[in-house]
């Protein structure tokens, strides 16, 4: 009953932040994750994590809030800071360097892309709130060698409550989600392996 009543002042606060036409419009980004000393890393392979793909419902400004089994809203005045998939991309590097994986992460660059060394792909299908009062992110992996051959893939799923109403809140509870769904990929990329 408490989660019900819960997902239902959620989403009139959200419905209505998104559609009040004199509200001020919000901002936000995820929490910056934490960083290691590169030097430890020196002698790990390179591992090139491509740009990151999201759903087409996830490729604009606004923040994804799923009102029903089968409603997703966009809303208007809570929006974005940054590209959605540009912020990801930086997570996830930041956290595959920081979750010890046998690679050492980095952005393509003019520099390594004629070079044959393992690419990861992910793209991510989920990346919202609930009215259930959940933040979830789900999508999948794929890792291929220097030659484009795949040697592995997975699919991942994270789910965080909400510690409070709001966007702040639904933003910070995806952060979480986000980074339990990149630790889960970096145990199973250290089970796959490339062959050096």
């Amino acid at each position: 009953m408490k989660r019900s009543i819960f997902g239902v002042l959620f989403i009139a606060a959200l419905v209505g932040c998104s559609s009040t036409p004199d509200s001020v419009t919000k901002t936000y980004l995820l929490p910056q994750a934490e960083t290691r000393d590169t030097s430890e890393f020196k002698e790990q392979p390179i591992l090139l994590v491509q740009p990151v793909k999201v759903a087409g419902y996830l490729a604009g400004e606004g923040i994804a809030y799923q009102t029903s089994e089968t409603e997703v809203v966009i809303a208007q005045s809570n929006l974005w800071g940054e590209n959605l998939s540009q912020q990801v991309a930086e997570r996830l590097v930041t956290q595959l360097r920081r979750g010890k994986t046998r690679y050492w992460a980095m952005f393509p660059n003019s520099s390594l892309n004629g070079l044959k060394m393992p690419r990861l792909q992910v793209n991510i299908s989920r990346f919202e709130g609930d009215y259930r009062g959940a933040a979830t992110v789900a999508g999948e992996w794929v890792l291929v060698d220097g030659n484009g051959d795949v040697i592995g893939s997975n699919t991942f799923y994270a789910q965080e409550s909400l510690e409070k109403e709001g966007y702040q809140a639904l933003v910070l509870a995806l952060s979480i989600a986000l980074d339990t769904a990149i630790d889960d990929m970096t145990l199973d990329l250290n089970r796959v392996g490339v062959a050096r």
